[in-house]
């Protein structure tokens, strides 16, 4: 199920985060576009907690997040 969206500035790269299940903690992925083409993922093997936002005209970061000790 999708759980975000967004663009860079120009619009032209896009992506989307998916996740696999309804908890938190659930596995996550990002997936990127290019113009509406697809580019594909930054990582093989999906993680929680993953954030994405735009930096400058046509970049992002993704952000990742793991749980530690108690959390």
């Amino acid at each position: 199920r999708e759980t975000a969206r967004g663009s860079a500035a120009d619009c032209r790269l896009q992506w989307v985060v998916v996740s696999s299940g309804d908890q938190p903690d659930s596995p996550q992925q990002v997936l990127f576009f290019d113009d509406g083409a697809p580019v594909g993922s930054p990582t093989m093997d999906p993680r929680p907690y993953i954030a994405v936002t735009a930096q400058g005209e046509r970049d992002a970061v993704v952000q990742y997040q793991w749980r530690q000790g108690g959390d």
